[in-house]
């Protein structure tokens, strides 16, 4: 537990002082340089790309943790399904209970009307939320498809 709280503690401290670096240092670059919003948006872009890295780097490491600390032990066998991130969607999306689907697909499809663009010539940057919060829309309604087909 101690690795894991110094771990955890040590990546968050890392994770905020490079976020407020990064946009310390873009913010005066584009002060000194006198640099339009296109440079800000491409700099917000690639400071959230190396964020998301930062992250699952981050993720990875801990959980590799106790086959690093324990590689002695031998190992022992998992009830857990193996496979990406669809296997696990789809275990939590049966576990869900239907109001919280019926209230997250509301939600999620709430937040889509207000964000889509009500012209094709919107930012790039509302698009890229919108699409976001297409895919999240679009994996809530395949989740409760899911549960519906499950057999009890």
């Amino acid at each position: 537990m101690r690795e894991y709280r110094r771990r955890y503690w040590k990546s968050w401290i890392l994770f905020l002082g490079a976020l407020l670096g990064i946009a310390i240092v873009l913010a005066m670059l584009a002060v000194t340089l006198d640099l339009d919003e296109s440079f800000m948006a491409i700099g917000g872009y690639c400071l959230a790309a190396v964020m998301i890295q930062f992250i699952l780097r981050e993720q990875r490491e801990w959980s590799l943790l106790p086959e690093k600390r324990f590689a002695d032990r031998p190992r022992i066998a998992s009830e857990l399904p193996t496979g990406g991130w669809l296997v696990r969607y789809q275990n939590v999306a049966l576990r869900r209970s239907w109001p919280v689907h019926i209230g997250l697909i509301g939600l999620y499809g709430l937040a889509l009307w207000f964000l889509t663009p009500r012209s094709l010539d919107a930012n790039v940057a509302q698009w890229f939320f919108v699409a976001c919060f297409g895919f999240g829309f679009v994996a809530l309604i395949y989740g409760a498809v899911l549960k519906a087909r499950k057999p009890d």
